[in-house]
């Protein structure tokens, strides 16, 4: 293995294990690795053999597999909505609003189903954003959502927000992607003559 992906999965598999809440030493007693050896493998201080990862993996009730490069970005989403699935915080108030308004509209009228899935993309955004009440961003699209939440008498206005909201909801999947991606580039040359990647 290269250094570059020795590390990547020593930090994965210490971030897996403070998840878990797990001391090195508890670590150890659910694998038969001594807590010396983990410590080891998460400093990348010795060079991991697959039979140890598996086992570490396991015991942080984690699997190892092979995926297509291609697939990576898409399992890597899937992967932090496992580990995060839903956002702390409460939404504030202006996003409560439009909740709130949204879920009266699909009470009045229920045969009216794009008022269900406009609720469904707020509640998603609002779980996958990571921007701030402060964020320009999101100031700009709680005041594009005050203007749209009046005109949603108007089928065709709904439409457009449905659309909208579709939009904001794929790009922040997108970004998600994306910044993962690049958290996974790997330099365009390297100094030390040991690395063979």
């Amino acid at each position: 293995m290269t250094r570059y992906t020795l590390e990547h999965i020593a930090h994965a598999l210490k971030e897996a294990r403070k998840r878990k809440g797990l001391s090195q030493r508890a670590l150890s007693q659910r694998s038969s690795l001594p807590q010396s050896q983990i410590s080891k493998i998460e400093n990348g201080a010795v060079d991991l053999r697959v039979s140890s990862l598996i086992e570490l993996a396991r015991a942080l009730d984690q699997e190892v597999c092979l995926a297509p490069q291609t697939a990576i970005p898409a399992i890597n989403a899937i992967v932090r909505r496992t580990e995060f699935p839903v956002k702390e915080s409460t939404p504030s108030k202006e996003w409560r609003q439009f909740l709130n308004a949204i879920a009266a509209k699909s009470a009045k009228e229920p045969e009216h189903k794009a008022y269900a899935q406009i609720q469904n993309y707020l509640k998603e955004i609002w779980r996958s954003s990571p921007e701030t009440e402060n964020n320009l961003k999101y100031r700009m699209r709680v005041n594009t959502l005050n203007h749209l939440l009046k005109k949603l008498d108007d089928e065709k206005e709904t439409q457009n927000f449905l659309v909208l909201l579709r939009n904001w909801r794929s790009e922040l999947a997108h970004s998600h992607a994306e910044a993962s991606e690049t958290e996974n580039i790997r330099p365009a040359y390297i100094l030390d003559e040991s690395y063979d990647g």
